[in-house]
């Protein structure tokens, strides 16, 4: 809409400036130099109509490249904790919601799940949070002293975690 009014006024600019040329060469006399100041007049009111608009785009197009970048930044910080949230988790799919209502019930699936599949010790106490509505993520502390193990270690972060697996 507005680059539609920057042309009607750039449009209208261009008549104007056609006019004025008009009649400057037919200059002859006093009724032309009438007319030759009233078409100079309108040129200046269009001309400075015309700047305005200018300007007020060119502040909109300012904001909205700020808006931009921000926009860009969010989004950067975004996927830089989506990744970090991704390293620390380890995603379980298919808990049952009858067995997983409450958060520490989810918690205690999740590490009876790892103990019997995975062969890996975690201690209930070891584990951060765990959703009950997303995809049960399963987060350890690292601030947690470790547990002590009987014939496994135990694993304080994901990769620790595959790196057991792949031992046993």
């Amino acid at each position: 809409m507005a680059m539609e009014r920057l042309r009607s006024f750039e449009d209208a600019l261009t008549g104007i400036g056609v006019a004025l040329e008009a009649a400057r060469a037919e200059r002859q006399g006093g009724a032309q130099d009438i007319l030759l100041t009233l078409i100079t007049s309108m040129f200046d009111i269009l001309k400075t109509q015309f700047m305005s608009e200018l300007t007020a785009i060119r502040t909109e197009l300012e904001g909205l490249k700020m808006d931009q970048a921000t926009i860009v930044s969010q989004a950067d910080h975004i996927d830089r904790l989506e990744t970090y949230t991704r390293r620390q988790c380890i995603l379980i799919h298919g808990v049952p919601e009858t067995a997983a209502v409450t958060e520490d019930d989810c918690m205690q699936y999740a590490v009876n799940m790892i103990r019997e599949r995975l062969a890996v010790n975690i201690p209930l106490d070891r584990i951060d949070r765990a959703p009950t509505d997303w995809a049960r993520c399963v987060k350890w502390v690292r601030t947690h002293a470790p547990a002590p193990s009987s014939s496994k270690c135990c694993a304080t972060t994901t990769s620790e975690l595959c790196s057991l697996t792949k031992r046993n």
